[in-house]
């Protein structure tokens, strides 16, 4: 688990970030599947968001306050939730960012 602390521009591809924090999940006992479901995600987030009352049904299954009308909102959440997560995937309990176990 780490920060990506060295990813400034022209030093590291810019999806370096997203391939560790990949491997991470698929690290995971059953990781592999947890890996293909997060990547299922995106196309699932998609298709919901354009069927018809779509972006009215994920905003009621995430259960938000308001009603959210642009998928990007949905993307950019799950994104900072599963980058946070591989960066605080420490064997201990630790208070990075928010009180957490072990391997959360």
């Amino acid at each position: 688990a780490s920060a990506p602390i060295w990813q400034f521009d022209h030093l590291v591809p810019c999806d370096t970030f997203d391939v560790i924090a990949s491997s991470d999940y698929r690290r995971t006992p059953g990781g592999e599947q947890c890996f293909e479901n997060i990547k299922s995600l995106w196309s699932t987030l998609n298709e919901t968001a354009h069927a018809e009352h779509g972006m009215l049904i994920l905003s009621t299954i995430f259960n938000v306050c308001d009603p959210v009308w642009d998928v990007n909102v949905f993307y950019d959440w799950f994104s900072l939730i599963f980058g946070n997560m591989a960066m605080v995937n420490y064997p201990y309990p630790a208070s990075f960012l928010e009180p957490l176990p072990a391997w959360p």
